[in-house]
């Protein structure tokens, strides 16, 4: 479920991944900025799922986070996918290395976007390259089944968390559905115009109980923290991946 808005007036936001049916491993170049052009396998029958407006975060505390959207440009909805990112030097050596297991959806249909925040291993100065895998992982077969798309976002607006530091989105999840479901993450990502200028994925209920578990017609506020990034972006769009219980009794993460 994803939810948009417009700032200042309504503001509407293990460890190796697993190779599955649509992977694209591709390099950009790029020397420490930021880049927006699309990147993905460029080859027509594998286009399945693409990278795009790709950027890097420095943060305070000296790590270095990769976020982005990727696109899935088949025929058919990806599950669990997951993002791989290395940055390379002109020899094509690694500096260093991200991933993320989890995109803002579970299911990933075709023709709609989803964002992704990657923490790198290192924090390089500069780079020559950038490299990604993206791929449906060994959980997509729970997600087709478990996702949860039924919750809507209301009330969303952006505030001061600490001053010069950081701000906050905050706002209303409703379960529109019919059945119980948990939040596994709020993800909030920033725009100024089509550039996507932020991205967290640490928004999640608060205050609420901690098994994050909403009955069906219940609400519940979310937070979502916006670290390092204090201006006012052009426009908010926000992501609720949720699911229900499975058959082995719990729920996706």
């Amino acid at each position: 479920m994803r939810d948009e808005g417009q700032s200042g007036r309504r503001v509407r936001q293990r460890s190796a991944l697993i190779t599955g049916v649509a992977c694209a491993a591709v390099a950009v170049s790029g020397i420490g900025g930021a880049w927006a052009s699309e990147t993905g396998n460029q080859t027509p029958s594998a286009a399945k799922l693409v990278t795009r407006n790709v950027h890097p975060l420095r943060t305070s505390i000296g790590s270095l986070i990769i976020f982005g959207e990727v696109v899935n440009r088949g025929t058919t909805p990806a599950a669990d996918v997951g993002v791989g990112v290395g940055l390379l030097n002109d020899r094509g050596e690694r500096l260093a290395r991200g991933a993320t297991l989890k995109t803002s959806v579970n299911i990933l249909r075709p023709g709609k976007t989803a964002v992704w925040v990657a923490q790198m291993s290192d924090n390089p100065k500069r780079w020559k390259r950038m490299q990604f895998q993206v791929v449906e992982q060994i959980g997509a077969e729970a997600a087709r089944k478990q996702d949860y798309p039924a919750f809507k976002v209301r009330g969303t607006r952006l505030a001061p968390e600490n001053p010069g530091f950081s701000q906050k989105v905050t706002g209303t999840v409703v379960n529109t559905g019919k059945k119980a479901a948990k939040v596994g993450a709020v993800t909030v990502a920033l725009y100024e115009g089509a550039r996507l200028v932020y991205a967290t994925n640490l928004g999640f209920l608060y205050p609420y109980s901690t098994t994050q578990i909403v009955a069906p017609g219940k609400s519940a506020p979310f937070k979502a923290s916006i670290l390092g990034y204090t201006k006012k972006p052009g426009k908010i769009v926000t992501y609720v991946r949720a699911s229900t219980k499975g058959a082995n009794g719990f729920y996706l993460p």
